[in-house]
Order: C-alpha cells, then structure tokens, then sequence
C-alpha cells in the first residue's frame, strides 16, 4: 500500500503535464504576449550564442571535457548527501534518543518541510543576483558543517533537530542552484550528450551512498565515519566549483 500511494501522485501528475505543458513559448497560454516573445527570444539565444567552447565542438568533445567530468562529480557528491538525508533520517533522528516510531515520522517533516522553505527562498535569491557559484558553495560548506555538527551528540534533541534542518535546507537548496551552471556552459547537442552524462555519473550515488553507508553502520556502529566522508564531500564539491568554473556570467 506504501508503494501504491506514494506512486500514484506521479502517475497521475504525467497525465497532467501531458495535457499542461507546450513544446513552444507561444502554445503557453498562462503567458502574456510580451512575456512569449521575451521566452522566445531567450531560447532563441540561447540556440545562437556560443557560451563555451563546447558549442562549436562535436559530440564526442563534450563527452571527453574534463569539466562535464567536474560537473559529474559535483553532482554525485551532491546526490550523496541529498539521498542519505532521504534515507537514512528517521535513523538519525532515532539516534537523537526518539524511540516512537510515529514521533520518528513526525519529527523527519520538520526538516523536509525547513528544507523545502528554504529551498524556495535559497533558489529566488540566487535568481535575483544571477549568481550562482559563491550561493552553491555557501550551501555546500555550511551543509557539510551542519552534518559535522550531528557527529557532536548534542544532549539537546531541539539542537540535534536544528542541525539536521540547516543541513537538508542547503543540501536541497545546492541542488537547482548546480544545475543552473552546468547549462551555461554547454548547449545544443552538446548539452544534451553532456548533461546526460553528468546526471548519469553523479546519480550512481544512489547504489554507492546507501552501500558505503549501510557497511559503515555496520561495522562500526554508528554512522558518525558516514557524516564526516558526506560532509567532505559537500565542501570539497563546493570548492571544486568554485575553483573549477571561474566566470560563471560570463560563461
């Protein structure tokens, strides 16, 4: 039943995307007619300008880019930390000393729906700025310190909480912020091939994160050795952007 309820949303959202969604700016009729031809005008140059010097290469030179390969293991770095909070948090917040499996379920929304908030105002300010590499960053660092933080065992549960809240809002925050720069730097058939490369590489997480996790857990106990790799990973994928793409509006 588990499966069936949480499935059905999504197949039910397909039939609405597939009657609400247009292929063109012009079919959209929730725009007006300036803000079509300012959507129009947009991808039309964003067909025509060469942001990179990917986009006068072939195929093959996307794929054999060293920063599609940055690019990948930003996102899988990323995916890591993001499918363990999906996974592993109603263990971590039963490590805080909660042992009422339904107290466990209501106190795993409280980050999500921290996470979600943040996300949304995280994701708008970055927009406004058109700045992308020093908010991924901020959001990467400060989740890898907020997952460190959990390592500490704080006595206080509301403090414990708090952590794991600041550290799903930049994690999920980092996440549209990322792919917002890959596509700046690539486009046409180059994007296509190179950020199917990128999103296929970094989500391999889902098979190694739970493995190394779940072998972690075991052998030692505790996932304290899982958080501190996480939280490397986070600040190391953040300054590997921030070292790896050096003018990202210019791009």
């Amino acid at each position: 039943w588990m499966f069936a309820i949480e499935g059905a949303p999504a197949i039910l959202l397909a039939f609405v995307a597939f009657v609400l969604l247009v292929d063109r700016p012009q079919d959209a009729a929730w725009l007006t007619p300036e803000e079509k031809a300012r959507v129009a005008a947009l991808c039309a140059d964003a067909r025509g300008t060469a942001h990179d010097a990917h986009d006068r290469r072939s195929l093959s030179a996307a794929l054999t880019n060293p920063r599609v390969y940055l690019f990948a293991f930003i996102y899988f770095s990323l995916t890591c930390a993001s499918l363990t909070l999906n996974f592993w948090m109603p263990l971590m917040i039963r490590d805080f000393g909660v042992t009422d499996v339904v107290a466990v379920s209501l106190y795993t929304v409280v980050p999500n729906a921290v996470g979600a908030i943040g996300l949304i105002l995280i994701a708008r300010r970055s927009d406004r700025s058109g700045e992308r590499r020093r908010h991924f960053a901020a959001c990467t660092i400060g989740g890898g310190l907020a997952l460190a933080a959990l390592t500490l065992h704080l006595h206080s549960f509301a403090a414990m909480l708090a952590c794991l809240s600041i550290a799903a809002t930049l994690i999920f925050a980092a996440l549209p912020i990322f792919w917002a720069v890959p596509t700046r730097y690539l486009s046409g058939n180059a994007a296509a091939a190179g950020i199917a490369l990128i999103s296929s590489i970094g989500i391999t997480s889902g098979i190694v994160s739970p493995w190394v996790i779940g072998l972690i857990r075991t052998r030692t106990g505790s996932m304290d050795l899982a958080v501190y790799l996480l939280a490397a990973l986070l600040v190391v994928s953040g300054a590997a952007l921030m070292l790896g793409v050096k003018d990202e509006r210019a791009a």
